[in-house]
């Protein structure tokens, strides 16, 4: 078959989601289709679980536990919090604590849904890289940047961009996580970089390429289906 199939679902990584996966994985064995990115490799990797796996990443609680989700915050010195789920996307459910706000967690923790509980990172008011890379190669990086007093980077909740350059110490370790991404069958990668740190590695809706290419004033959506066909 020459059927080529790009799922670009926003997560949630839910049961729909799920279910769509395996759809696609009935469709590849029934007709022989291509499917990037691939289901295996999108339902082995959570986007931000594998940013955290990462050397020096950013420290983080991971869970559903209240008690040691206020223990995590009351450990560290620093005075803001991030808090969010671990399966949404755009920013969705993202709220910002301090430490005398950490009777808040009483309202987001339901003891079922895991939470990532991070210290807040000042310097997300100069911006967020989003770096592209299809099959190892960087095709590009925007400059994500909060609209004045916010603190959210996503677009899709009012941020702006602008082209910007990747560091080749950052551009090397994308390309090392490329590679084994690339063996599960993920050959589209979107980075988000904070700070020199991942945030966030995006297999399941790896987004931005057209404001990439509109910053770039280059197409990298027609670059990757000239590859493709």
């Amino acid at each position: 078959s020459n059927t080529i199939i790009h799922m670009r679902i926003d997560p949630p990584y839910d049961g729909y989601y799920q279910s769509i996966l395996w759809m696609l994985l009935f469709i590849e064995e029934k007709t022989g289709a291509k499917i990037i990115n691939h289901p295996m490799g999108i339902m082995k990797h959570n986007e931000k679980l594998l940013a955290l796996k990462r050397k020096g990443a950013i420290p983080s609680y991971i869970g559903a536990d209240l008690i040691q989700a206020k223990k995590f915050v009351l450990e560290k010195t620093t005075n803001f919090f991030i808090v969010k789920p671990l399966n949404l996307f755009s920013g969705i459910g993202v709220k910002r604590i301090s430490h005398n706000q950490i009777s808040e967690l009483d309202k987001l923790f339901d003891g079922k849904t895991i939470m990532i509980v991070q210290p807040f990172i000042d310097a997300i008011y100069k911006g967020e890289v989003r770096a592209i890379f299809y099959k190892e190669k960087h095709l590009g990086s925007i400059l994500k940047k909060p609209q004045t007093g916010e603190f959210l980077t996503n677009i899709a909740q009012g941020a702006n961009f602008e082209k910007c350059e990747l560091s080749l110490k950052l551009t090397k370790e994308c390309e090392n996580i490329c590679s084994k991404l690339n063996k599960d069958g993920v050959s589209l990668v979107a980075f988000d970089i904070l700070d020199g740190k991942f945030s966030e590695i995006n297999t399941t809706c790896p987004g931005l390429l057209v404001e990439l290419s509109s910053a770039h004033n280059q197409n990298f959506c027609e670059e990757i289906i000239q590859d493709l066909l």
